[in-house]
């Protein structure tokens, strides 16, 4: 057997993205993901048994990067939980939209392999984002910072499906807003609402 060499699984990686993101998930071929890499077809095997594999190291390696960025700020107690949920407002958008072609795999094919039983590798990680924004949302009702009525769990599907749609909107080049333009709107509806 062939041994891995350097970099070419992050190379692997970071050309699947591109190629996801141009072709689809379902009219992409491992031969486009080799050649964006620059690599031999065979050596894409040596670290992947197939493209959904790569899909899911893509998840996995997102969201276990987020889920780790919100567990050190959760445990900020120096911070005041509205400055913890715009600092989460602003990893999110920071994430995504350092990477438009992540944010297109992520927003088209997330979704299907969410409902799918095998699929612990990323939602593991998901779940802990969820949970840990959560309870920091949690902790400003607590502190009486945010009205006790809102639910946490129905404010960030919220939340967070309000992003995903801008994101997508920006990374698809639907909109000519800019995406700092989509950010100030959406940390001035957190901090003031919209009504006068």
């Amino acid at each position: 057997m062939r041994k891995r060499e350097g970099n070419k699984e992050e190379k692997i990686i970071a050309a699947a993205v591109k190629v996801f993101a141009r072709n689809g998930f379902h009219d992409a071929k491992i031969s486009h993901i080799a050649d964006q890499a620059g690599v031999a077809h065979g050596s894409v095997y040596l670290y992947f048994k197939n493209k959904q594999a790569i899909l899911l190291r893509i998840l996995k390696d997102l969201w276990q990067k987020l889920a780790g960025q919100v567990e050190t700020l959760a445990s900020q107690t120096e911070l005041t939980p509205k400055q913890k949920i715009e600092s989460m407002l602003d990893m999110v958008f920071d994430v995504f939209t350092s990477n438009p072609a992540l944010s297109k795999v992520v927003i088209s094919e997330q979704s299907r392999l969410m409902d799918k039983d095998n699929q612990e590798v990323f939602r593991d990680y998901y779940r802990q984002f969820s949970d840990v924004s959560q309870a920091i949302f949690s902790e400003g009702v607590e502190q009486g910072v945010i009205h006790p009525e809102m639910n946490p769990e129905i404010f960030l599907q919220f939340f967070y499906g309000g992003l995903r749609y801008l994101i997508h909107v920006w990374a698809s080049g639907q909109t000519e807003r800019s995406i700092d333009e989509m950010r100030q709107n959406v940390k001035y509806m957190l901090q003031n609402g919209i009504f006068k």
